[in-house]
């Protein structure tokens, strides 16, 4: 199954709805549609990748461990999880670990870092990849990349400058098909 979202409007909050085939894969999409009410990218290009070891990167600071892989387009498709025609410009990466309580707190935790990274360093997250989720004592702890590249004024267009993740409405539902995740957000 390939995962998708929709934007939801709400008073003074715009949500999203993202459904995957797992956890996993609904908190990557979720991610993706936080990033497209945020910013849209007039003109994406394929810029040179750097991939690395994703599927076994110690839980260290990766942004620096890096290797370029030349020509490559269809490792990267694969490790991005990308559809053959989707084109996303990815010049940064950010390795992301958080522990939370709860999977509706490790949802808010994961999409505040978007946003931290938005607002902190002007980082826009294109892709999320996660890892793993690992569950102990009750408790979460995520690990996972974040790939995108800077915000450019002068190639990208800013729509909604989303404030904070809540907790209103939020909700995370499992069943035997998907996994629903809904969030909103404070504009």
């Amino acid at each position: 199954m390939n995962g998708s979202y929709k934007v939801l409007e709400h008073t003074a909050d715009i949500g999203i709805e993202a459904v995957g085939s797992d956890f996993i894969e609904a908190l990557e999409k979720v991610t993706e549609g936080l990033s497209s009410i945020m910013v849209k990218t007039k003109y994406v290009r394929k810029m040179p990748v750097f991939v690395l070891k994703i599927f076994g990167f110690e839980p260290t600071d990766i942004k620096y461990q890096f290797s370029e892989i030349d020509d490559n387009e269809e490792l990267v498709t694969e490790i991005l999880d990308l559809e053959p025609t989707e084109v996303i410009e990815i010049s940064e990466i950010r390795n992301i670990c958080l522990e939370a309580d709860d999977k509706e707190s490790l949802v808010v935790k994961w999409l505040n870092e978007v946003l931290f990274y938005f607002d902190s360093e002007s980082f826009v997250c294109k892709k999320a990849k996660i890892k793993k989720i690992e569950e102990y004592d009750g408790n979460y702890k995520i690990q996972g990349l974040f790939f995108g590249k800077y915000f450019n004024p002068k190639l990208d267009t800013m729509l909604a400058h989303v404030k904070a993740v809540t907790y209103h409405q939020l909700s995370v539902i499992t069943n035997e098909e998907n996994v629903t995740i809904k969030v909103f957000f404070d504009i």
